[in-house]
């Protein structure tokens, strides 16, 4: 349960917040609470952007860049250097963490350091991992057209269970990469480094390391190891981060772990 009438004593002092209306609402910003709108002073909110505290307070970190045209609605959390892209529509009980870049429309979801989702598209319900990318107008079902409860694919028990949600996106282990106009279906699982593009739906399970065509599902391969650590080298330093040759080790191991698990059919 998401709670809005928790008090903030303390806090704004650790993260060196003070609210829109104390460090002044930057201009052009439309707040309908300001002292619900928490603001690091080397926080960027652009012109045109709408903060709406009604359900809870916006938080915006250390060097996080709101461009214009938002829409935001609280509780939310944009973490530190974190990027909002122009127009975008952030619902509440979402979690942008550091370094990330978001656009399109977001409810309810998290999402851990360094990953992008830059462009238009839905995303709701969901978990994304670090370094995830989205392509262009990538969208997920957080529905089913039955309203049924949603199974997912759970990585302890390696078998399908009962969410017992009526409400779940998609989760996306590290380095998953999607194409433009992916469609991901209600409660889509990937496990690290899968990458997903083609027409239609893929499978709701996604294993590590997999390429995977939608519209061909059953011809989908792996993805060579030597190469997905090329490609997670590329994309971390595009970002200034190294990337450590434990990290390496660590992906290496999850590719053979990989490797002995029996395949599982989508459900």
């Amino acid at each position: 349960e998401i709670r809005s009438d928790i008090t903030y004593d303390g806090v704004p002092e650790v993260l060196g917040l003070k609210t829109a209306k104390a460090s002044k609402l930057p201009r052009g910003v439309v707040c309908d609470n300001p002292n619900a709108l928490w603001l690091h002073p080397n926080a960027v909110v652009e012109p045109g952007t709408i903060c709406m505290t009604t359900d809870g307070p916006i938080i915006v970190m250390d060097g996080a860049h709101v461009k214009a045209g938002s829409m935001l609605r609280g509780p939310l959390v944009i973490g530190h250097h974190a990027s909002i892209s122009m127009g975008a529509k952030l619902y509440g009980n979402t979690t942008i963490g550091p370094w990330c870049k978001v656009g399109g429309e977001v409810n309810n979801c998290i999402f851990h350091s360094y990953s992008n989702k830059g462009h238009d598209g839905f995303l709701g319900n969901s978990v994304v991992g670090q370094w995830v990318n989205l392509g262009a107008d990538t969208n997920s079902s957080n529905l089913k057209n039955n309203y049924g409860s949603v199974r997912i694919w759970d990585m302890a028990s390696g078998d399908w269970v009962d969410s017992e949600q009526q409400f779940a996106g998609c989760f996306l282990g590290d380095h998953t990469k999607t194409s433009i106009n992916t469609m991901l279906n209600t409660g889509t699982v990937t496990g690290v480094s899968a990458l997903i593009f083609g027409g239609g739906f893929p499978p709701k399970f996604i294993p590590s390391f997999a390429w995977m065509d939608a519209s061909r599902p059953e011809e989908a391969t792996a993805y060579d190891i030597d190469k997905a650590i090329v490609d997670m080298e590329r994309m971390m330093s595009r970002r200034g981060v190294e990337t450590p040759e434990i990290y390496k080790a660590h992906m290496l191991a999850l590719y053979k772990e990989q490797l002995n698990r029996p395949a599982k059919s989508s459900s």
